[in-house]
C-alpha cells in the first residue's frame, strides 16, 4: 500500500488487486438482479479467476504487484 502518496481507499485497493489476480465475470453464470427491489441490487455476481493472469501476478515480486 502507498497511502502516503495515493488517495484511493481500501475498496479501490482491493478491487485493483482482484483484477490484477485475473478476476473476471463468469460468462457461464451472469449477474442476477434482486427482483425484490427496484434498486440495482444484485443477488449474485459470480466471478472467476483466469489462471494465466493469477499465476503471472503471483510470480512477480511483491514490490511490483502494487
Amino acid at each position: 500500500m502507498r497511502a502516503d502518496t495515493e488517495i484511493d481507499g481500501s475498496l479501490v485497493t482491493v478491487a485493483r488487486g482482484l483484477y490484477r489476480a485475473g478476476m473476471e465475470l463468469d460468462p457461464d453464470s451472469p449477474p442476477r438482479l434482486d427482483p425484490a427491489t427496484h434498486y440495482n441490487n444484485y443477488v449474485s455476481v459470480p466471478v472467476r479467476f483466469s489462471g494465466a493472469k493469477a499465476v503471472a501476478t503471483a510470480a512477480r515480486p511483491a514490490s511490483e504487484r502494487q
